[in-house]
């Protein structure tokens, strides 16, 4: 429940269809993921994450995600 990190989504993806800066995935996605999502975006401006980051979320666990929505969407 504590925020890792905070991120301005701005597009949400189907899990494994999109370029990895990072990690080498050149498997096709399994069937598994496809009802598994992922984003492109950014890190939020450094007051957003100053006000959410190391913070405790006390939502009800979701079970299937480790994203919770906070504030308002655009």
């Amino acid at each position: 429940g504590i925020i890792k990190e905070v991120y301005q989504v701005n597009k949400w993806h189907p899990a494994g269809t999109t370029k990895y800066s990072f990690r080498d995935f050149s498997d096709k996605p399994e069937k598994s993921m496809s009802k598994r999502f992922e984003f492109t975006g950014k890190l939020a401006s450094e007051d957003i994450r100053n006000k959410y980051k190391g913070k405790l979320v006390k939502y009800p666990r979701s079970y299937g995600t480790p994203f919770v929505r906070v504030g308002k969407e655009k």
